[in-house]
């Protein structure tokens, strides 16, 4: 008789699909130990059985890694925020008939997706924020060279909209699309671009009489690139020079910085009026971060499409410290 405790069937299965390691990394933030078993899963399960750990924790774990974790991100102004309080009561009910959306007091929460179209998981909406969030079915598809059969594997994709109810700053948090799914272009094909659209789209829908903004990261990545040396390690940078040309420069090491390099310092020096930073890759130094991270947070900025991306792992307040840091320096430029 086997008496080794299992997870539930879902949870086994976002368990899998997060991985080991980011599971752990939240785990340890959040101070839990888990009792020992034969493997992680074996483990988590055992963890639950002797109280050590919930099935809500587990579930909250997921979610947060699911809505903040290796992210695109397309940062914007609403508008008219001043307008939110007034039209909030509206809004829900508008919401709750045309897209059966109501709200939570959960802030996390990881519900299950129906297959084929888009499906509202949780809308959470209080003083400081407003979190909705959507997940879909996917696919990625790859060709098995010994059979010659193409294999579809199901990817879980999630869409966050994050409104600062304050000064709204929106944020839409995207997982990057699987290679089989309901977006296509004009030319009917499935596309990446296609699942943005649909997204961005949805936004405006859900706020119909609200104006959006791109976030301009134009200064922001000027100032990131000139004078934050300390605070932001800077892997690899594509600049405008003369001419509207590009040059990008990258280091072979995550702990260098181009700035380092000779040829970076003497283009800057040389292209100053015309210097633009188009996109920075690298790293928020934790030693630099007032104890905020525990190790350094990878991020791409991106300012053509006011877009940052960030690494797989990535946990709520890492996330939130890049993002307010960055909102620190838009205020200083």
């Amino acid at each position: 008789m086997n008496n080794i405790p299992q997870l539930p069937e879902y949870l086994a299965k976002d368990c899998k699909r997060i991985g080991f390691a980011p599971l752990t990394t939240w785990l340890q933030e959040n101070k839990i130990t888990l009792s020992k078993g034969s493997n992680f899963h074996d483990s988590l399960a055992l963890s639950i059985e002797e109280k050590a750990l919930s099935e809500e924790q587990l579930n909250q774990a997921v979610a947060e890694l699911d809505e903040n974790s290796d992210k695109k991100i397309f940062l914007l102004n609403l508008q008219q925020f001043k307008d939110l309080p007034s039209e909030k009561k509206n809004l829900l009910k508008t919401w709750q008939l045309k897209y059966s959306i109501k709200p939570t007091t959960k802030l996390w929460t990881n519900g299950k997706v129906s297959s084929g179209n888009p499906t509202f998981i949780s809308l959470f909406w209080d003083d400081e924020l407003i979190k909705i969030k959507y997940s879909e079915i996917q696919y990625t598809a790859e060709i098995d060279y010994d059979t010659n059969n193409v294999v579809r594997t199901e990817k879980r994709v999630n869409v966050i909209y994050l409104i600062d109810p304050k000064d709204g700053f929106t944020q839409v948090r995207m997982d990057s699309a699987g290679n089989i799914h309901k977006h296509k272009n004009d030319s009917k094909k499935t596309s990446e671009a296609a699942y943005e659209r649909f997204y961005k789209q949805l936004l405006l829908d859900l706020f119909p009489d609200f104006q959006f903004k791109d976030y301009s990261l134009v200064a922001v990545a000027n100032k990131i690139a000139l004078v934050e040396k300390d605070r932001f390690r800077m892997n690899k940078g594509t600049t405008t020079i003369t001419n509207n040309a590009k040059q990008t420069f990258a280091t072979a090491s995550i702990q260098g910085d181009v700035r380092d390099l000779p040829e970076y310092s003497a283009a800057a020096s040389n292209g100053t009026d015309l210097w633009l930073a188009e996109d920075l890759s690298g790293y928020w130094v934790a030693l630099e971060s007032g104890g905020e991270l525990n190790k350094d947070l990878f991020m791409r900025i991106y300012r053509k499409n006011a877009q940052l991306r960030v690494q797989r792992g990535c946990l709520a307040r890492e996330l939130n410290y890049g993002i307010n840091t960055i909102r620190e320096i838009q205020k200083s430029v």
